[in-house]
């Protein structure tokens, strides 16, 4: 339990980084600019990282709601999971 904790945590902190992030345009310019960060990330990342973090955060809620429904909801979140991963696994190429 509570390296789920750490991870939805970390993913969730991931987010507020990731629109702080300068990138690296393709003429080779670092752009620091946060309205061009901000929109850089919206139109590539954000929605997905939303998602999966989102239905972490949905799973403790849900799980609070009820029990029956949490293995299901379990499973889903873990599926987002290993999406997170090969985002990561991506990153680092």
């Amino acid at each position: 339990r509570v390296m789920e904790w750490v991870t939805r945590l970390f993913w969730t902190g991931d987010i507020a980084a990731s629109m702080c992030t300068g990138f690296t345009t393709p003429d080779g310019f670092i752009e620091m600019r946060p309205w061009r960060i901000l929109y850089r990330y919206a139109r590539t990342w954000f929605l997905l990282d939303i998602l999966i973090v989102g239905v972490d955060w949905m799973e403790i809620a849900w799980s609070a709601a009820s029990g029956a429904g949490y293995a299901r909801i379990g499973r889903a979140a873990r599926a987002f999971r290993i999406i997170r991963m090969v985002r990561l696994l991506r990153l680092l190429r």
